[in-house]
């Protein structure tokens, strides 16, 4: 499988659309028809765009605390540091993360290693919390 970036814009709130459309190689337009949303999308809308578009799935947000990290999975970034929490949607695939949203100046990367993100995320009272598991 091979993965092509693509940087969400800045203060978009596209995250989940763009790790959908890194997924499946087809454009955003496309994407945020099937999510029904160009805003923030929600877990159950994530499942919802994957069943529309034939892509097995765990069909629920898995904890990292109860499983291993899988091959492929889209993961929940909780922000822990704001008051209203939040979320963010990044790729895993083979071990890399694939952040449609990097912060460089915190050190997150485009793409890096699932232990380089994690350690950023720490520094930062974030953390990827769990994943919903893709099966292609």
């Amino acid at each position: 499988m091979n993965i092509q970036y693509i940087r969400q814009p800045k203060k978009s709130r596209q995250c989940g659309q763009h790790c959908l459309a890194m997924l499946t190689g087809k454009n955003i337009e496309d994407i945020i028809q099937v999510v029904g949303t160009h805003k923030g999308t929600t877990t159950k809308r994530i499942i919802n765009a994957l069943n529309q578009l034939g892509i097995k799935n765990s069909e629920r947000l898995i904890s990292r605390r109860t499983q291993p990290m899988p091959l492929l999975a889209i993961c929940k970034v909780r922000r822990e540091w704001n008051k209203s929490g939040g979320w963010h949607w990044v790729l895993l695939y083979d071990g890399k993360i694939y952040d449609p949203d990097p912060v460089e100046k915190d050190g997150v990367q485009a793409i890096m290693s699932l232990g380089e993100y994690d350690s950023i995320m720490l520094k930062r009272k974030q953390k990827l919390s769990s994943y919903i598991t893709i099966e292609m």
